[in-house]
């Protein structure tokens, strides 16, 4: 034990250089993580626990520069060096005070009065204790020489003698005595509480290394607190007079200063690896920051279609009524209700019907997107006989352009089952796919349309033997006023509407459409439409649906 004290004894500089480190590392990885604090209570109290550890390192550096001999550093001999130190000594205890009051505070959510408490102490301490001495004593007190220095603890100083003093000796012992149980102690204890009321909240949500790292930091403040708060210098009163370094050192050997400073350095490893939770809260800060932005860009995106949607939805519907007129009064020309047209009058006002015809087409493909797009899409479902619509489909198709002599095929399965749908627009998707392949596809190539059934739906294949879709747009083509062939084909030329309304219809029927294709070698277009199940009801479904 002799051996152990004397080692310490001699040593003691080192002793308080690493007691100061740790502090003045600790202070100075909080102050790095403060610009990353968002979001827990911790954050609010950083600032202070950082400015903690400054000021308490050089509170422990001045401890060590007192033991310097005066030949070696005149700092050490300075008659200002005692009261700056006792003066960092009351700013480091009342900072750490402060974290705790603050952290505890914002985790309970009330008590706000407490945040003023250190404050007040603080102003307590400065001018309690001079007061006090001067007023019992003012011709001076007999206290041990140095009794306010942490220094005689260790046995290189020799043992102090009685002696008549001015009244600075017992106010030094004072103020560090008072510092160290009225706000040290408390500091040390209430960030300790702080602490682990707060690992609590991270082990809630799920942070449970971070949830140790406070609970490991909470029981090293707890344990610094006897050492740092309640062994303190000798003083003639209680329980100064009893538990203090020369009790401490004769106990344990060696001198409390070790045992604060292995504490310290604990305290700053579980502090720092604690800070982490920043990180964490900082990738969470930018992950919900970054949604919120796509989220913002969503609805602008949505608003926008809304917008657009409306604009062309009131344009379509203020051309619809000229365009009426002039099919209606054209059809009446062609009729020759108003006398006999000549073979020239005839082509052009057939042209003009055709025309107008082609744009009424058009504008209600447009009215329908919009519609789509809107959600405001109504289907009339009923059951519908697949076969019946895609002999249909196709015998309308063969007369889009018989100069072009294509070959169509059917190839339908017996017993393909009634499927869920609007006749009508299951009848628009059909027109859309073969007026696309009658389009693109060459004068005597193959049309082929197929069907079969499995796991509620029905799907529906319509194959050609045309130009082909490369691979990279055959999403682009589903998009509206998109056609990516017009580049390889300028007369085949159109508004890019019909494959977008009919994505839109197959999937407000619940069902979905793809394409297979290669450049030069054909496309294959599949959609498919849920059947009726055993109920008259639709295996599965979305959309507005308004029965039949």
């Amino acid at each position: 034990m002799d051996a152990l004290a004397n080692f310490f004894a001699s040593n003691m500089i080192l002793v308080f250089f690493i007691y100061g480190l740790a502090w003045f590392a600790m202070g100075l990885a909080t102050a790095l993580e403060t610009r990353l604090a968002r979001g827990p209570g911790l954050a609010g109290s950083l600032t202070y626990l950082a400015l903690f550890g400054f000021v308490h390192a050089f509170v422990e550096w001045g401890d060590m520069l007192l033991l310097v001999p005066p030949e070696v550093s005149a700092i050490s001999a300075s008659p200002f060096l005692k009261p700056i130190k006792m003066l960092l000594l009351g700013i480091s205890t009342v900072l750490l005070l402060q974290f705790g009051v603050e952290l505890l505070v914002h985790l309970l959510g009330r008590h706000r009065w407490l945040r003023r408490v250190p404050l007040v102490l603080f102003v307590i301490w400065l001018i309690g204790p001079a007061l006090l001495v001067v007023a019992l004593h003012p011709g001076g007190v007999d206290v041990p020489d140095k009794v306010g220095s942490c220094l005689q603890c260790h046995p290189s100083i020799s043992a102090p003698e009685i002696i008549r003093s001015d009244a600075w000796i017992p106010v030094s012992a004072t103020m560090e005595v008072w510092a160290r149980y009225s706000m040290y102690l408390p500091g040390l204890l209430v960030s300790a509480l702080a602490l682990l009321i707060q690992s609590r909240i991270f082990r809630s949500t799920k942070l449970g290394r971070i949830a140790s790292d406070c609970r490991g930091a909470a029981l090293a403040l707890s344990v610094n607190a006897i050492f740092a708060g309640l062994v303190v210098a000798p003083a003639p009163y209680f329980p100064a007079s009893i538990l203090n370094y020369h009790t401490f050192t004769g106990l344990a050997g060696v001198p409390p200063q070790v045992f604060r400073a292995i504490m310290a350095v604990v305290i700053a490893y579980f502090i720092v690896r604690m800070l982490s939770v920043f990180r964490v809260e900082q990738a969470k800060t930018l992950e919900t920051a970054r949604i919120e932005r796509y989220k913002a860009q969503l609805d602008a995106m949505q608003e926008l279609t809304r917008l657009k949607s409306e604009f062309i939805s009131g344009v379509s519907h203020e051309l619809r009524t000229p365009l009426n007129a002039i099919i209606g009064f054209s059809e009446l020309l062609l009729d020759e209700t108003y006398g006999r047209l000549n073979k020239k009058q005839y082509r052009q006002v057939e042209n003009i019907h055709v025309s107008g015809k082609h744009l009424a087409t058009l504008v209600d493909d447009v009215l329908d997107l919009s519609r789509v797009e809107s959600g405001r899409m109504s289907l009339r479902r009923q059951a519908v006989n697949v076969r019946e619509t895609l002999e249909d489909a196709v015998t309308v198709a063969r007369n889009l352009a018989p100069a072009k002599a294509q070959a169509f095929e059917l190839r339908l399965p017996q017993g393909l089952p009634a499927v869920d749908a609007d006749p009508h627009r299951l009848t628009q998707i059909m027109h859309n796919l073969l007026s696309n392949a009658v389009k693109f596809t060459p004068e005597r190539g193959k049309i082929a349309v197929a069907a079969g059934s499995g796991d509620g739906f029905v799907e529906i294949r319509v194959t050609d033997t045309g130009i082909g879709i490369a691979v990279e747009d055959q999403e682009r083509i589903f998009a509206p006023f998109e056609q990516v062939e017009s580049s390889i084909a300028p007369e085949h030329a159109g508004a890019g509407l019909g494959l977008a309304l009919t994505r839109g219809l197959v999937e407000a029927h619940g069902g979905r459409i793809w394409v297979r294709s290669a450049l030069g070698e054909g496309s294959t277009f599949c959609f498919t439409v849920p059947v009726v199940n055993g109920d008259g009801e639709p295996t599965r479904s979305s959309g507005r649906v308004v029965r039949a």
